[in-house]
């Protein structure tokens, strides 16, 4: 035996100091995914709204006026 493993059979030895952090990893990771899946909308919006500018389908007064438009109706639905 070691001095730094505790006395388990062989199979089952535990080195000291070493934590078994899965499930804060997991959750941690967890919690990215859903971050990133709810920025994912605004992300795609912008590229959108980007290209439509660059294309000249509109003016950029257009779209930054439709930004905070959609921008103010999700805010006061949701606040619902």
């Amino acid at each position: 035996v070691n001095d730094n493993t505790h006395s388990l059979p062989r199979r089952q030895k535990i080195v000291i100091g070493h934590r078994n952090d899965n499930n804060r990893h997991k959750s941690i990771q967890f919690y990215r995914a859903i971050s990133l899946a709810c920025y994912l909308p605004m992300v795609l919006a912008g590229f959108v709204a980007a290209s439509r500018v660059v294309d000249n389908k509109h003016f950029p007064a257009d779209v930054v006026g439709g930004s905070v438009l959609g921008y103010t109706i999700a805010s006061l639905v949701h606040s619902m």
